[in-house]
This record gives C-alpha cells, sequence and structure tokens, in this order.
C-alpha cells in the first residue's frame, strides 16, 4: 500500500481520514452521519455543517479532541498501536483541529480532479 504516494500520504499524514468523524457526527456536528456525509459533500467546512447542528467551532473542536483521545485509548487497549504512537498521533490531531474545522472539503467532483490530474 505504501508504494501509492496518494494512499501513503493519507495513511501517514492525513490525520482526519476516517469513517469515526461521520459516525459520531450526531455527538460532534448535531446532524446524522447521512446528514453528515451530504454537508461535507457540498464543500462546505466542519464549521458549517456544524452550524446547522446548533454547535459552535470550539464545540466541534472540543467534541473531536474527545473522539480522537477515547479512539486512541482504545487502539492502545486493544493492542493496535502503542500508547506513543497514540499519543503521537493525538498531538498531530489536535495541532491541526483548527484548520481542519475551517476549511472546506473538496466535492467529489474536485476530488476527482485532483486525482485524475497528472502530480
Amino acid at each position: 500500500m505504501l508504494t501509492q504516494a496518494h494512499l501513503s500520504n493519507h495513511v501517514i499524514f492525513h490525520v482526519f481520514h476516517t469513517p469515526a468523524i461521520a459516525a459520531h457526527a450526531p455527538t460532534v456536528f448535531g446532524v446524522t452521519p447521512a446528514s453528515f456525509r451530504r454537508l461535507r459533500d457540498s464543500g462546505i467546512s466542519p464549521r458549517a455543517i456544524g452550524a446547522f447542528g446548533g454547535r459552535t467551532a470550539a464545540g466541534i473542536r472540543t467534541r473531536l479532541a474527545a473522539m480522537f483521545r477515547a479512539r486512541g485509548q482504545r487502539a492502545v487497549r486493544l493492542g493496535a498501536m502503542s500508547s506513543a504512537q497514540a499519543q503521537a498521533l493525538y498531538a498531530h490531531q489536535t495541532a491541526d483541529l483548527k484548520a481542519f474545522v475551517d476549511r472546506a472539503y473538496r466535492t467529489p467532483s474536485q476530488q476527482l480532479s485532483f486525482l485524475c490530474r497528472v502530480h
């Protein structure tokens, strides 16, 4: 898998590439997972998605941080990663939370254009 540049970038550097965000949409954003996916695919930001569910940007960041912390702790309990790995991933996630919450998602057509262009 790591011989594929785009996939390796997701695995190593894209710390928000997880289905858990959509699964936790009711708690984090105040919307259903289906609504979260639909709004995300429309190209708006997580901040704007949360506004639909009555959430503030600060509240979204707090809830995402708690979700990421819990997922890391679960991964350590299951033996999927070490405590040091979980702490390092959590540090990356929380350091980039403001940018993640404020930045608009790419629409599916924008993603396709990006993936199909020669890099």
